[in-house]
């Protein structure tokens, strides 16, 4: 089973694309050079590989942390991140990374 970090997908595509392509036993076609950064989306687009073209996500697509998301209470918060600490704990230690919902800053 893979698992794969959705931030780090955001910020780090290749990477996690590589993995997963190592991870299904591929030969990587896809590489870091098939990604660029849209600086007005804030986001990675995939070139075409026929092409060389940027490919990106229409502009309903994609989100941002800015005042987006849930809005819940510090106390909930707090109480949330230590309810789940010993069954992320549990999950870190088994997938051998580290996800860093411990730290609160998640929700």
């Amino acid at each position: 089973m893979l698992i794969l970090n959705g931030e780090e997908l955001i910020s780090n595509p290749a990477k996690i694309i590589l993995r997963a392509q190592e991870f299904m036993g591929l030969e990587p076609i896809i590489k870091e050079s098939h990604f660029v950064f849209d600086k007005d989306k804030g986001f990675y687009c995939f070139k075409n590989l026929k092409t060389g073209e940027p490919s990106c996500l229409g502009d309903g697509k994609g989100r941002t942390r800015a005042g987006g998301g849930p809005n819940f209470s510090p106390k909930l918060k707090e109480d949330m991140v230590e309810y789940f600490k010993p069954y992320n704990a549990e999950l870190y230690k088994i997938i051998g990374e580290n996800f860093h919902w411990n730290e609160g800053d998640i929700l």
